[in-house]
């Protein structure tokens, strides 16, 4: 069985989206474990990361709402020869939805069955959940879904809240609603680490000692290289692979898989250029010098 896993917070602009397609990008091309994304935010920018801002096809609605079989929705990325790297598009019709649905407990709940139900054969290792930031259904349904969330921060006061907040929007589901009561922190990450931002370390020690081993080293430094990434379309792993970007989501790639025991196995080398037609890839070779901005 997969391993679920939402990653979430109840804040925009943190960079949870990035967070979730290069660590799924890792996850496949470093580790080689099979990967599925689901795309649960209206704004569906996993969905445009990862298959370009055009999609056809069932989607992720299709699933929930016209009980089309997962399977015929899901979309491969093909960045790589060798990356099982796999995606349920999102739409902005969730958002459109969100007022219909009155029970949200029973919605979820049947939104769980349907999902769980329908990966089973498909044979994946990981199923990453992008989620919105805002505590809606869809946040809901995630964690309802889910055997575990990763939650991304900044070091940053408002960040720090949103930290509060997903957290008890969690332990919500888990025991007040029970509607996941085994729903556990499978892993926090730092994302857009400033050093030169007063106090960061101070914000990080204090993360380090409220979450211990489920805080994922190492931070992922504001780096020009992840904001290129995402314009572009193709995540570090397959388009700079030799980059200073592509190994710090490596490293946490790996920190996850030895958290939780995915059974990925580290090659120690990158899984190889962009294969998908229309994709931008990059050099083949490594360069000296490659990394770019500061750690």
């Amino acid at each position: 069985m997969p391993r679920w896993i939402a990653v979430g917070m109840q804040k925009g602009g943190v960079g949870k989206t990035t967070l979730t397609t290069n660590l799924a990008a890792s996850l496949a091309g470093s580790l080689g474990l099979r990967v599925l994304v689901m795309d649960l935010d209206g704004q569906r920018n996993a969905t445009a990361g990862l298959l370009g801002s055009a999609t056809n096809g069932p989607t992720i609605e299709s699933v929930l709402r016209e009980t089309v079989p997962l399977s015929n929705a899901v979309t491969s990325t093909r960045f790589a020869a060798r990356a099982i790297l796999d995606v349920v598009p999102g739409t902005r019709g969730l958002i459109s939805w969100e007022p219909d649905i009155r029970d949200w407990n029973t919605a979820a709940l049947r939104f769980r069955e349907v999902l769980r139900g329908g990966i089973l054969g498909l044979g994946y290792d990981v199923v990453l959940i992008d989620t919105p930031p805002a505590g809606g259904i869809w946040l809901q349904t995630a964690l309802t879904v889910a055997d575990g969330y990763i939650v991304v921060a900044q070091c940053e006061r408002y960040s720090a809240e949103g930290v509060q907040l997903i957290q008890e929007t969690a332990r919500r589901i888990r025991e007040d609603a029970g509607l996941n009561p085994d729903l556990s922190m499978d892993g926090f990450v730092v994302n857009a680490l400033k050093t030169r931002r007063a106090n960061p370390h101070a914000f990080l020690d204090a993360y380090r000692a409220a979450f211990g081993d489920a805080f994922l080293d190492p931070p992922i430094p504001d780096l020009s290289g992840i904001s290129d990434a995402a314009t572009t379309g193709v995540p570090v792993e397959f388009g700079a692979r030799w980059s200073k970007e592509a190994r710090v989501f490596r490293e946490i790639a790996n920190r996850l898989n030895e958290r939780l025991a995915l059974g990925g196995v580290s090659t120690g080398e990158p899984a190889g250029e962009v294969v998908r037609d229309g994709g931008a890839g990059g050099s083949d070779e490594p360069k000296g010098g490659g990394d770019s901005g500061e750690a």
